[in-house]
């Protein structure tokens, strides 16, 4: 009964939101921005110059006219390897709509499946049922299907990396690796990961893979002349009141996941830079420094709380928007892992784990947003709480690692 109601949940705050209606909104990324650049790539015009971009939303009859003022000020800052994807440029909005809608929740039953394997133990009936219904509440999930955002394909790319390097698989890992590229906030991190495992193999394969991916655009726009616009439009992106801007002229800023931009609003952008990374050195240093001694590969039960350390190092290091904390499967399925092994643990990964069960950043923002300009203590501890709570699953995962005794599991 539960399952049921978390999938009329689901369908109700996500895929129904998602819904084609025939127009073109800027404020939602596919319809309104990633579609007209593709569309403009596949048409033969440049997607990295805006005004190509207007001229190919002004064609289209589905296009909001009060949009026009926001989309004069686009820049399309996707890498050239995300203009795979420009078939579905060459079809009607509405097509085009149900395709990607279509592929985000393939991506999100990959990021489920994936999550899965990475964990250790055979799940009970109740135990998957458990973790079908909390994904499926996953706010962060349903924000992405409605905006249209690529974060499901990017973060069940993430767990099939993570599952790759577990189990040291060059290729797929290498595939995963290479199509995460798209989106560089994920494929960086992952990067760095494949270099701290020494997995060389599986590096060479994912670079071989970003460069094939971006043969299209080089191949028609040029290597040198896609490059400089890329790098001259990514400022743009961060300009007063754009959707990078970390300041309260940023309407939407409250979006923000990473602890840049969390530590942005309360000290200024030169010591929110220090503040970040003090806090990531201090992690990293808590894990090397308090970490439980064993020889050799830990157990694929460990393997799980260095995923979930991952997950949250991917959310706060890097920009990151709510919707990116789809990635947050991972340490899901890591509690169910915990429950099913009867750990004390699962009471406080789900505690961590619980604001994203629900769209609470958006509704303190509508209730708190005038309090919080006046008192930014409002901001960033209670409407901006997500960012806390990944913050606190990754002290839990170093804590766990340190303390847990070792379970019985197979090795990785």
């Amino acid at each position: 009964m539960a399952l049921a109601l978390a999938a009329v949940y689901f369908l109700a705050r996500g895929p129904w939101r998602a819904v084609p209606n025939g127009s073109l909104d800027f404020s939602l990324d596919f319809r309104g921005y990633f579609y007209i650049a593709l569309r403009t790539f596949a048409c033969g015009g440049d997607p990295y110059q805006p005004t190509d971009l207007l001229a190919t939303a002004g064609a289209l009859s589905a296009f909001r006219r009060d949009s026009l003022r926001d989309f004069n000020r686009a820049a399309f800052v996707y890498p050239p390897g995300s203009l795979i994807f420009a078939p579905i440029g060459l079809l009607p909005l509405r097509e085009a709509l149900w395709v990607w809608l279509l592929l985000q929740c393939a991506g999100f039953a990959g990021l489920l499946y994936w999550s899965r394997q990475l964990c250790s133990a055979t799940w009970t009936s109740l135990e998957w049922g458990a973790f079908l219904a909390c994904a499926l509440a996953l706010a962060p999930v349903h924000t992405s299907l409605h905006v249209g955002n690529m974060a499901p394909l990017t973060a069940a790319l993430t767990a099939a990396l993570f599952l790759c390097l577990q189990r040291n698989s060059a290729g797929w890992g290498g595939l995963a690796l290479g199509l995460l590229m798209i989106k560089p906030t994920f494929g960086i991190p992952g990067a760095v990961l494949a270099l701290i495992l020494a997995r060389w193999r599986l590096l060479a394969v994912g670079t071989l893979v970003s460069v094939l991916a971006a043969v299209p655009a080089f191949w028609r726009l040029g290597i040198r002349h896609t490059l400089l616009s890329l790098l001259r439009n990514l400022p743009a992106q961060t300009g007063p009141g754009m959707p990078g801007d970390e300041s309260f002229s940023n309407p939407a800023h409250f979006h923000l996941l990473n602890l840049r931009s969390w530590f942005h609003g309360l000290v200024g952008p030169g010591w929110a830079e220090l503040l970040t990374g003090c806090v990531l050195a201090g992690l990293l240093y808590a894990l090397f420094r308090f970490r439980r001694p064993g020889p050799g590969l830990p157990t694929a039960v460990n393997w799980a709380f260095y995923w979930t350390l991952a997950s949250c190092f991917i959310c706060l290091a890097l920009y990151h928007r709510f919707y990116d904390a789809a990635l947050l499967a991972v340490p899901l399925a890591t509690a169910v892992d915990l429950a099913h092994h009867r750990s004390p643990w699962v009471w406080a990964w789900a505690a961590a784990l619980a604001p994203f069960a629900v769209p609470g950043t958006t509704f303190l923002h509508l209730k708190l947003g005038d309090v919080a300009h006046r008192v930014p203590l409002v901001e960033f501890l209670l409407v901006r709480h997500e960012t806390l709570a990944i913050l606190l699953l990754a002290c839990l995962a170093i804590a766990a690692l340190h303390r847990q005794p070792a379970m019985a599991g197979p090795q990785a």
